[in-house]
């Protein structure tokens, strides 16, 4: 298990061709997290900080469901915890639907979310 924990400022993974993070921690508690890549396959690993996570990933986005479309075949999920999210660029192909991510803010403090990505949601009326 990988595990990398910045105690005093922002971690990044920077300009990575294809990043392959599985079975590990991306630790940020009092900043941002960010990570820039072509591709990224990303598999029960936890992601938390203190401020924003931000992506950014132009060709695959995959937590494993990318070829299946269920969450419910994926066994490592992802549990992410931020101030915020952001996808900064719109993947060719990706998913995130086996993905938990919890976005928090102190008592009436503003949490900021953008997204690059089309916005796909399917809305059910509930008679």
């Amino acid at each position: 298990m990988a595990r990398f924990l910045a105690t005093g400022g922002s971690l990044k993974l920077e300009h990575s061709l294809n990043a392959i993070m599985t079975n590990g921690a991306f630790l940020a508690p009092f900043a941002d997290l960010s990570i820039s890549s072509a591709s990224l396959l990303i598999s029960n690993e936890v992601l938390q900080a203190g401020g924003a996570i931000s992506l950014a990933v132009t060709n695959v986005l995959d937590d494993g469901n990318l070829l299946t479309g269920f969450a419910d075949t994926v066994t490592n999920k992802n549990v992410w915890q931020a101030r915020g999210f952001n996808l900064l660029a719109s993947p060719a192909q990706g998913s995130l639907l086996a993905t938990a991510i919890s976005n928090t803010a102190a008592t009436f403090q503003r949490t900021v979310s953008r997204s690059a990505a089309a916005d796909r949601v399917v809305c059910l009326k509930v008679s």
